[in-house]
């Protein structure tokens, strides 16, 4: 018996996790699930960010009309001042009520999202029997239905904000910069690679730094 014992316990000890990327797709098909009610706020959201997009693109074409036509340089290609006046405000009034839309919509999302899995993990944790709250701590528990609720909620609505807002960006500065210059554009594409890897680089090690800061809350209260 104990020969049997010593043999299985090193392959169980040594064996690693076989294929994590099917777990990791699993949690996230859960998440967007979770997510799946939001879907029309998310759309709407996403369609104001849009509009925002496109008047913070539009910014410069404008402030430069309207120097032309103050400085007399437009010859009347704008034409009348109170109509380039009043276009560009329309244009800055859409674009700022597309900013306050976006960040409501964003908002109320995260927090829909925030409040289902919320009530399914008290939910989950009331039905537990006594042997579970002997074994896990208070401020353990408070945590998970505090941080790391809010921490996934963020992660399925923050980062289809961010992800969104990265490629609006990208598409429309990269289509005026051609539209400009196509050689400033090649230079601007060429510093991408050396930015976007110290941003990932910078991510994980902050990604770090808060898991340690919450478990060393967990443990000290």
């Amino acid at each position: 018996a104990g020969t049997s014992t010593s043999t299985k316990e090193p392959a169980l000890a040594l064996s690693p996790p076989s294929h994590p990327t099917p777990r990791t797709l699993e949690i996230l098909k859960r998440l967007f699930k979770e997510a799946k009610p939001e879907a029309p706020r998310l759309i709407a959201a996403c369609a104001a960010m849009t509009i925002t997009s496109l008047s913070n693109l539009a910014f410069p074409k404008i402030i430069g009309a309207l120097i032309d036509h103050f400085s007399g340089l437009s010859h009347g290609q704008h034409g009348s001042t109170r109509r380039l006046v009043a276009g560009a405000i329309s244009v800055f009034a859409f674009g700022a009520l597309g900013s306050w839309l976006r960040t409501y919509l964003f908002a109320l999302s995260s927090d829909g999202v925030a409040r289902r899995l919320r009530k399914a993990l008290l939910l989950s944790i009331m039905r537990q029997d006594l042997a579970f709250f002997d074994q896990s701590r208070t401020s353990e528990l408070i945590s998970r239905l505090h941080e790391d609720v809010n921490a996934t909620a963020t992660a399925t609505t923050g980062n289809v904000q961010r992800s969104y807002r990265y490629i609006n960006s990208a598409l429309g500065g990269s289509c005026m910069l051609i539209s400009i210059s196509p050689r400033l554009t090649l230079v601007s594409l060429a510093i991408v690679p050396v930015m976007g890897c110290g941003a990932m680089a910078y991510g994980r090690y902050a990604k770090r730094l808060t898991k340690g800061l919450k478990e060393r809350v967990a443990e000290a209260v």
